[in-house]
């Protein structure tokens, strides 16, 4: 029995070597084809603002811990992050380009908004570089000082947004009808988060 018990500990023991074994070699490999290559990291806005920071931030660690590559930043703005995504998504698909775009991208594309021609469903994610809670302001001069007053304002309430597609932009749309407060309107157009 004990000499069963050793048989199947050495088995064990021998896939387990040989599974670290593989792993390591296929991150070797996945490394070394990276190698004296570029990677180009396309950021859905202009430089300067929040997206921009983080993928300057991002690239450089990717740098740092793919040996042999060069991430190069490269700013593709336009159309509430419409105009990044598509290039990002008809990249060559060779794994030399990656992109960060707003995620009110997603309802960009289940509402059929002009301009958007990638599929949300077909791009591989990596990651999210940060989360944040949405919360609603006004300025400290305005009439309204509970949420109470402002969804029973009979004026109409100019609410703005970052650019058309964006999720601020989204959720603003989405709050409008889901409360059914037809006097609030969305104000597209604010410039990024410079």
């Amino acid at each position: 029995m004990k000499a069963k018990k050793g048989l199947y500990l050495f088995i064990a023991v021998g896939f387990f070597v040989l599974s670290c074994a593989t792993n390591l070699y296929a991150a070797s490999s996945a490394l070394d084809f990276y190698k004296g290559k570029v990677i180009d990291y396309i950021v859905a806005t202009t430089p300067g603002g929040g997206y921009d920071a983080y993928a300057r931030l991002i690239g450089r660690y990717m740098q740092k811990y793919i040996p042999g590559s060069t991430i190069v930043v490269k700013n593709v703005p336009g159309a509430g992050h419409i105009v990044g995504a598509n290039e990002t998504y008809f990249a060559k698909p060779d794994g030399l380009t990656i992109g960060t775009f707003d995620k009110g991208l997603i309802i960009s594309q289940l509402i059929g908004l002009k301009g958007v021609r990638f599929d949300m469903t077909k791009f591989n994610y990596i990651g999210k570089a940060t989360s944040e809670p949405r919360i609603m302001v006004v300025g400290k001069k305005s009439p309204y000082k509970t949420i109470k007053e402002f969804m029973e304002s009979k004026e109409t309430i100019r609410m703005g947004t970052s650019g058309v597609g964006s999720s601020a932009h989204n959720e603003t749309l989405i709050f409008i009808a889901a409360t059914g407060a037809r006097h609030l309107k969305a104000v597209p157009g604010y410039p990024g988060t410079t």
